[in-house]
């Protein structure tokens, strides 16, 4: 699922590319007294619209476990803005669900700890691939199995709380966390 899921991001990326590329080239191409002179600091900045998002996300983690990580949204913005010799790529999120699976015991009791994220609002950036989120609804799951439940509705968490803003990212190669301005309570044990 991961592979497909990055294979259409790739082709999305390809096509928006390969759009932004013909419209700048026919923009070059333009008969010269129609043509006015486009300043060298301008900059062509292409976007697309996207519904129902979703993004699968499969990590190694430092003990070599594959954890899998979900994020959907109602509705996103992908924005390609060239930065000289390179295009940056970043995908605005509105209607954010995220589950994040950050470890999972298997053995006699097979179960697994997931974070869940809600959020109006948030970023993907494809460049380091990471993502962050404002206002944010955070839970922790403890679920008695280990793969990724489409939905959580039937657990209850065991932490729940408010982030300001939260980040995930890799840094060299090991998942990350941060929720600013975090407040929490507790309800059954965790992992």
């Amino acid at each position: 699922m991961f592979r497909l899921s990055k294979l259409f991001s790739f082709s999305a990326l390809i096509i928006l590319s390969t759009v932004w590329l013909v419209c700048l080239n026919s923009r070059n191409s333009a008969p010269s007294s129609q043509m006015s002179p486009i300043p060298k600091n301008s900059v062509m900045t292409s976007k697309q619209t996207r519904s129902n998002v979703r993004k699968d996300i499969w990590i190694t983690d430092a003990f070599g476990q594959r954890l899998h990580h979900r994020i959907e949204s109602d509705r996103s913005l992908i924005t390609l803005h060239p930065k000289k010799s390179s295009i940056n790529v970043l995908e605005n999120l509105f209607g954010i669900r995220c589950w994040i699976q950050e470890r999972t015991t298997n053995g006699k009791n097979t179960f697994q700890q997931v974070r869940f994220v809600l959020a109006e609002e948030g970023t993907y950036f494809y460049k380091d691939q990471s993502f962050r989120a404002y206002d944010v609804l955070l839970s922790i799951y403890k679920v008695p199995q280990s793969t990724l439940p489409v939905s959580l509705s039937s657990y209850t968490p065991y932490l729940r709380g408010n982030a300001e803003s939260i980040t995930f990212s890799m840094e060299k190669g090991t998942p990350r966390f941060v929720a600013s301005r975090f407040k929490a309570s507790l309800g059954e044990g965790g992992l």
